[in-house]
């Protein structure tokens, strides 16, 4: 995939399954090393045309206001379009995370963060305006489940954390027996456990929204881990191989040299032992 810009808003149509994991390794340094100027900043800045229903839908009155007395101004009104769908970025950067936390509300008023987890990729776009994962038996309680049913806005919050990069994702959300969709077992079940699917979730993307990197720290999984260091231990086996290597062919080198060194000492006693030999009685 060629590489792509924070502007790069490309519509991929109903084919996310070209966008997995790796896609992301392409473009997930385009937010850095970027100079003033630069075709990659202007498109970035572009952006902002892109995902301006995010803004308008979250700067309400109170935030102005709040805007106006910590730094004196507030934002600018904006004028948005319906919805804003993902991007090709936005896309690949999804198909990359194997978690993410999402964000309800319950029926008494009351915010709610679940972390959700699965293999890579287990959050899937079947458009680009829409999102939809598995969820399985064994969760009693269903707080977002139950949510859901009251008030269906919902916040995702993706994170790629040894990239410190965030992707904010806003839209309504609505939860539908698994049975009812038996088309979508094969695209959004885990094979292995996709006996054990009981609900899908869907989320109709309203607007999205990249955060900075500041205060983010870096973690890595045990895989992420495990790739860094790959070429440190093969380094390690290699010298060690190496030191091996020479350790053996001193030894064969040396061994000789010792076993005639053995069998000459040898010798020489024997030869010591012979010439005084005659001489033993006499001194008796």
């Amino acid at each position: 995939m060629a590489s792509v810009s924070r502007g790069s808003i490309a519509n991929v149509g109903t084919q996310p399954e070209k966008l997995s994991a790796e896609n992301w390794s392409q473009v997930q340094n385009v937010r850095v090393n970027l100079t003033p100027g630069s075709p990659d900043v202007v498109a970035r800045r572009s952006v902002a045309s892109m995902a301006r229903r995010f803004l308008e839908t979250l700067i309400t009155p109170a935030v102005r206001r709040a805007q106006a007395h910590y730094y004196g101004r507030e934002a600018r009104p904006i004028v948005a379009s319906e919805r804003d769908p993902l991007g090709e970025e936005e896309l690949a950067f999804i198909a990359a995370r194997d978690s993410f936390y999402l964000a309800t509300v319950s029926e008494n008023d009351w915010p709610y963060v679940q972390h959700r987890g699965g293999a890579t990729g287990f959050l899937r776009a079947l458009n680009p305006s829409l999102l939809a994962f598995a969820v399985y038996k064994g969760n009693r309680q269903l707080l977002s489940t139950g949510n859901l049913a009251v008030h269906n806005r919902v916040t995702l919050f993706l994170m790629d954390y040894p990239n410190r990069t965030r992707l904010k994702i806003i839209g309504h959300a609505r939860v539908e027996d698994a049975a009812e969709h038996p088309e979508l077992f094969a695209q959004l079940a885990e094979p292995e456990i996709a006996r054990a699917v009981a609900r899908f979730f869907f989320i109709d993307v309203l607007s999205f929204d990249w955060n900075c990197q500041q205060y983010i720290t870096p973690r890595y999984t045990l895989a992420e881990v495990e790739e860094l260091i790959s070429p440190i231990k093969r380094r390690i086996a290699e010298l060690e191989a190496t030191i091996l290597g020479r350790r053996l062919a001193d030894w064969v080198t040396t061994i000789p040299k010792r076993a005639a060194g053995e069998i000459g000492f040898g010798f020489a006693i024997s030869l010591s032992e012979t010439a005084l030999a005659p001489s033993i009685p006499a001194r008796l």
